[in-house]
């Protein structure tokens, strides 16, 4: 695979460069705003591109059509409910079963380490041993400190403690993480290996992926964020805009009706101007539906919403008008996993009437408690599109599998 930079005085210029230099199957891997020259303070800044092709290899043709059957197997798109649904397989249920497995055991090794309750140890196994109970002493004190007392199970499964008390730490509640761990113990096989194993399973179970933006040909996508305030919406859109722009050729329109908070358009119309893609402001129905007809020739339309305060019921309201009616708009609920679990909930029940088919959940980067997003998928339960774990655009979002959601929760280096 060739990767190469290329820099320019415009985005245009620079994508031009790579399309002469690399050809139509480049890759885009990122694109920013390059410094300026420290020596000559009065030059212009430019932009830079890094892109990567690899010979042989049509990369946005492949990724499109694998997502496409993906989304249809998925979500019951026509041409597959015929073959699919009505014909169900022995086989296909077994290779789902399979590959389940396989990603739990993906997780397992990824995270083995602090399930075991620290740092690899290497030769001596007398230290191992110590090391070991010292851990388990640690994980007792903790629970201890917790006021709910040692759960039941522990006496029963002494091996189980390590396990319980890494969910507790990664912020599940601890009635959550008892009821797994009781309900594993019912159907796990002996050992902390069957017994982790189970566990991970009925976490997975809790977790179901979403791409919004893999639609059939000729079909438009119209696409909202809502979310409480501070969450992240704006940067999460100018990630998204630049991630089907630049890397999967898609042409898209941007469109705020955040009429609230102060320099949000003029945001929102930065992060366009870098990208060469419309932004176009609404600040009711009329406004709303001028603008899609503007940007009919657009295949992705991201709309950006004023933040609200999940307790705002009359500006809820407001939004759930402008965005209600003929216009076909999805809207995607954006949450923070820094966020309290009590504020996720009310947000999740409040945001509700916006009707949300997915969940965005951002700043995994800002928090190691990331359990609270299992908590919130078993409570109020929707799909997950995307997270986000930084500022960089497009590099810091990223679609979700069940996966590599589990492994980003409990991994406990930083994201």
């Amino acid at each position: 695979m060739s990767v190469q930079t290329f820099r320019a005085p415009s985005i245009q210029e620079a994508l031009a460069q790579v399309k002469s230099e690399l050809g139509v199957n480049a890759v885009i891997l990122s694109t920013r705003k390059a410094a300026r020259d420290p020596r000559n303070p009065y030059a212009q800044g430019g932009f830079e591109v890094t892109a990567a092709v690899e010979a042989g290899i049509d990369r946005p043709v492949l990724k499109k059509d694998s997502s496409v059957r993906k989304i249809r197997q998925s979500h019951g798109g026509n041409e597959v409910k015929t073959q699919v649904v009505k014909r169900p397989s022995r086989f296909a249920v077994k290779e789902a079963e399979e590959e389940k497995d396989r990603d739990v055991a993906d997780v397992l090794d990824r995270v083995a380490n602090s399930l075991e309750g620290g740092s690899e140890l290497g030769g001596n196994v007398g230290w191992q041993q110590v090391q070991h109970e010292l851990v388990s002493i640690r994980d007792m004190l903790f629970l201890l400190q917790q006021g709910d007392g040692i759960p039941e199970f522990i006496t029963r499964q002494p091996e189980s403690l390590n396990l319980y008390t890494r969910l507790v730490r990664t912020g599940l509640t601890e009635k959550r993480a008892r009821d797994l761990m009781e309900k594993a113990s019912r159907t796990a096989g002996p050992g902390r290996e069957a017994l982790s194993r189970r566990v991970f399973v009925e976490m997975m179970d809790v977790i179901e992926g979403f791409t919004p933006f893999d639609t059939l040909a000729g079909q438009r996508s119209v696409v909202a964020f809502a979310g409480p305030t501070g969450v992240g919406k704006t940067t999460t859109i100018a990630k998204l805009a630049a991630d089907l722009s630049l890397k999967q050729k898609k042409r898209v329109g941007l469109i705020s009706v955040d009429s609230y908070r102060i320099g949000a358009l003029e945001q929102l119309k930065t992060y366009a101007g870098i990208m060469g893609i419309p932004c176009l402001p609404a600040f009711n129905r009329d406004d709303l539906q001028t603008a899609l007809r503007q940007m009919q020739n657009r295949e992705v339309i991201l709309i950006d919403t004023a933040g609200l305060s999940h307790l705002d019921h009359a500006r809820m309201e407001e939004l759930a008008g402008l965005l209600g009616g003929r216009q076909a708009i999805a809207t995607h609920l954006v949450l923070s996993a820094a966020t309290g679990r009590e504020n996720m909930r009310e947000a999740a029940e409040n945001f509700s009437q916006l009707s949300p088919r997915s969940y965005v959940f951002t700043k995994l980067d800002e928090t190691r408690k990331r359990g609270g997003i299992l908590d919130q998928l078993a409570d109020y339960p929707l799909p997950v599109s995307y997270i986000t774990d930084g500022q960089r655009v497009p590099e810091d979002i990223h679609p979700v599998t069940r996966k590599g959601l589990l492994q980003r929760i409990f991994e406990t280096r930083e994201a």
